[in-house]
Order: C-alpha cells, then structure tokens, then sequence
C-alpha cells in the first residue's frame, strides 16, 4: 500500500509456452490504472521482501535467483527423502532384526523342550514308578519268602543291584530292576546329546547323575567286596535335586512357551476378526479335576456314597413318569432310558438300575467310570431278573460333555453336580448337547452350587449359579422349558421359604453358600 494505490497479485491462465504465469497489478485510488508485468513465479516471493524493488529490477533479481532458489528447495527435498529412506529402512532391520532373534529364541525353546525337557521328565517319572513298584514288590517277597527279605528302612538300589539280578530268589523283581537301568540308559544318552540346551547351563547334578548310573551299572555285575557294608561306595548315592532340577526347568521354559503361544493366539484371532478366546485355563482345570479323582477315588467314595438323594431321585422318577404314556405311544414299551452326564462312583445309576431304569452313564474321570462299571457288574448278578436284566443293558462309558453326540434316544437326563465343573461360558453348549439326546417330551435334572461367580477349590474348578442368572442361560437354549428350580441342603432335602431367604441373604454376604440349586426342565419343540 502507498500514497496513490495498492498492488495485488493475480495467477493467470498462462500462455503455450508457460505452464503459469504471475500478474502483478497495481490499481491506483485516483484514475484507474493498472500496470501490469510478467515474469516467472519467484516473483510473487521476492516482491513480499522487496516491496520497493522497481518491476524491472525485480525482474532481474528473479531471473537471478530463482534458478538457484529451485536448486536449493531441490536438494533440500532430496535430503529429506535420503534421511527418510535411512530412517524406514533402519527401522525397518531393526523389526526384522527383533523378529530373528525372537524366532531364534523360540526355536531354542520349542527343542528344550522337544529335545531335552519333555522326554527327560517323562523317563524320570517311569524311574520313579518303577521304583516304587520294586519296594512294593520287595516287601511283598519278603512277607512270603523270608530268605528274599531286605530291609527297605533307607533302601538304596546301590547296594543290592547285584543281589537282585544274580540270585535266583529275586527273579520276580528282576526285570524291574532292568528297566530301571535301561530307562537310566536313555536319560545319560539325552544328557549327552543335548547338555547345551539346559536351563542356565550345565550343573553338578547332571554330572553326578550320570556318575551314579556307571556306578549303578557296574554293581550288577560287579559283587561288592566281602565285609561291605551298605553305601560302601563314597559317592554312591542318587541326586534326588535332579528331579526338582528337570521339573522347574521344564516349567520355565514352559513360561517362555506361553508368550509365544498367547502372542499367536492374538494374532490369529485379530485376522480372523474376532475376539481372543483362549481354552488353555479351561484345559487345565480339566486336568487338574482328573488328578484329583485319580488321586482321590476311594476317599471321594467313601465321603459322597453316604449322601442320601432318595427325595431328588423320587420327585424326578415323578417327572418321568408324567408324561411316560406319551412316550410309549411314540417309542414302545420297555424301561424308560437314562442318560447320567457326569456319574462319579456310579452311586445314582446304580440306584437308578434298581427303580427301574436303564442307565447310559457317562464321566470325564477313568477312576470313576471303574467305579461305575463295578457297581454295574455287581447289579448283573442281582437275584431280582428285571434289575439283572436292566445292568445287563445298562454301561458307562469315559466322555466329556462335547462328546456327548446323541439324538433323541433317552427319557431322562440325570446330571447331579456334574456341570458345575466346566467354564460358565461353556454351560450352554454342554446342556444343549444333553437336551438334544432327550426324546420329545423328556426330562432333564441339573443341580448346582448356590453362588456367585467362579473358583478354585480342592484342585478342582467350580462354577457357582444364582437362580435367576441359572434361568436366564437355560432359557436361551432351544428345546429347553423349566417346569421347577429349588434350593436343597447337602442332603438334597428341600429348603423352605423362609430357609431359602436366609441362604440368598447369606450368599449376599460371602458369595458362597452351602446349599444347592437344583432345576427340571422339560424338552419341547419349538
């Protein structure tokens, strides 16, 4: 802006032989008037800076300069990609860089593991098997041969390998003592071969193990000298650490396993679109309940047999038979069917045998699907012909609730205190897996613990259901009608009203409660 004007700046179309070019327009305030000059489009530029450069100079500062200018913001913009470049393609060997070496780690993992851990562990446990097998066995020859007898107060191997394996007396416990060497064998020859792939490197255990084996093994063919006394040999003794030594190394490489396995898990969930969902915890709760029935058959036995279930068993015998005649029209005459999801000892369907059902049982746990045979075989020599006749036809099998496959074959579904050990997010499919083995019509009991949430207790997991969280899952699956759900004490006795309200204001307070929630449903199609 000046005395007589302003001047502005227009782009405007530009002729052929320029792509654009800059019009600088001076409009004077008295006559209009306008100059006009052409020049390249640094002008615009260097005009701002020298506002009182004459056209023509600034003309001549641009034709000047503005090579130079170009070159300049050229190389300028050149740099920037060649810093660029360094920088993504440092980054770049940096990821890739990461990603081998997390690679390499992993395959340094999977062959501890694969090559060292897994199968060392496994041979430790079968020497460990087979030694107690070999002092049952040797206090079992020495009550009936008192010349075998051997004192097994601090008993080590060492000193009586060559006793065992060379006098005739001991020929029933010689080949325990063999597969014990020979299983020593394959652990020395692991040791040997992959030493390196050790959890913090070698240690004295290892050293001493195999020692103590070439010590083992030369005194089955070796006798001790006369006068020896037991643990003669100074250093012959067996490094009990090894075991812990192999069990928490397994373990922690076993820790390193599962970041890989969940940061897997998470990528492929994220390309399938979906939610991470991971069963690994639901799969070690299923084998932590395993254990604990293995362990504890005999006492689980011993503690539940006792309960007595007459009330829950008549009132569903009662359901059963309501719409009995309904069913025969359709299927025929016979026993009604039974279907026990999760029998334990076979206590109900042997019960269930007697008043008049055939019975299919089913349970995850070995020890007490033997349990439920042997209540049956038993039942098969009953002098009643209609109860023998019914175990005869009656049988358990070992199956958890996803392989329940069955399809309208069954009056009535029994599963007392089975499902409360699966996943809540795993109820629904399971019950509709029951539901689906029911005829038309057929009726179903579930019981559960009243409470809330889930836990762990005794090595086993526990689901816990109030009633109306009970009724909202069961009512979503197809086929599923409730026509009664009720509380019960330990015994299966029906609480009251009042009883009732106590136990929902004592679940309020701590979660658990000691009573049972306990529901019939009946299949309808729909």
């Amino acid at each position: 802006m000046n005395r007589c004007g302003f001047d502005f700046h227009l782009m405007l179309p530009a002729t052929e032989s320029r792509i654009w070019q800059c019009t600088h327009l001076r409009i004077y305030l008295g006559p209009i008037k306008m100059v006009c000059h052409e020049f390249n489009p640094m002008y615009f530029i260097l005009s701002t800076s020298l506002p009182s450069t004459p056209p023509d100079q600034t003309l001549e500062w641009v034709k000047a300069l503005g090579p130079a200018v170009a070159t300049l913001i050229a190389a300028l913009f050149a740099v920037l990609g060649v810093c660029l470049t360094i920088w993504f393609s440092l980054r770049k060997g940096a990821v890739e860089a990461r990603y081998t070496y997390a690679a390499k780690v992993l395959d340094l993992r999977l062959r501890q593991i694969g090559d060292f851990y897994a199968p060392l562990r496994m041979h430790l446990e079968q020497s460990r098997i087979l030694y107690k097998k070999l002092l049952w066995s040797l206090d079992r020859l020495g009550k009936t041969n008192p010349d075998a007898r051997i004192p097994l107060d601090g008993f080590r191997l060492l000193d009586h390998t060559y006793l065992i394996l060379n006098d005739s007396k001991f020929c029933d416990v010689k080949p325990l003592v063999q597969s014990i060497l020979d299983i020593g064998d394959k652990m020395s020859s692991i040791i040997a071969k992959h030493a390196g792939l050790i959890e913090g490197g070698m240690t004295e255990t290892v050293i001493e193990y195999r020692a103590h084996l070439q010590m083992l093994k030369s005194s089955a063919i070796q006798k001790p000298p006369d006068g020896a006394s037991e643990g003669w040999q100074k250093f012959g003794y067996y490094p009990r650490i090894l075991n812990r030594e192999v069990s928490d190394g397994y373990k922690e490489v076993l820790r390193h396993l599962e970041v890989y396995q969940e940061a897997g898990d998470e990528i492929i969930w994220k390309l399938l679109g979906r939610m991470h969902d991971s069963r690994r915890e639901a799969f070690r709760n299923m084998l932590d309940n395993l254990s604990y029935y293995e362990r504890n058959a005999d006492a689980y036995a011993a503690k539940f047999d006792n309960f007595d279930l007459n009330d829950l068993r008549a009132d569903f015998k009662i359901a059963v038979q309501k719409d009995a005649h309904a069913r025969e029209a359709l299927y025929g005459l016979g026993s009604p069917k039974l279907l026990e999801a999760g029998c334990g000892t076979g206590r109900d369907a042997a019960a269930f045998i007697s008043d008049g059902f055939e019975v299919t049982a089913f349970d995850v746990s070995p020890a007490m699907v033997r349990k439920c045979n042997r209540r049956i075989r038993e039942l098969k020599s009953s002098t009643d012909p209609q109860i023998s006749d019914r175990a005869a036809k009656s049988s358990c099998d070992e199956k958890t609730f996803d392989e329940v496959r069955y399809r309208n074959e069954f009056d009535s579904v029994w599963a007392s205190a089975s499902l409360l050990h699966l996943p809540k997010r795993d109820l629904p499919d399971a019950v509709q897996r029951l539901v689906q083995s029911l005829k038309p019509d057929g009726v179903m009991f579930l019981s559960f613990k009243y409470g809330i949430g889930e836990s762990e207790f005794d090595s086993r997991h526990y689901s816990y259901f109030r009633r109306r969280e009970l009724e909202t899952i069961l009512l979503r699956i197809p086929g599923v009608f409730i026509t009664d759900i009720w509380l019960t004490n330990r015994n299966g006795k029906r609480l009251s009203i009042s009883a009732a309200f106590m136990e929902a204001l004592s679940l309020a307070a701590q979660r658990k409660s000691g009573c049972w929630l306990n529901v019939l449903v009946k299949k309808t199609l729909r």
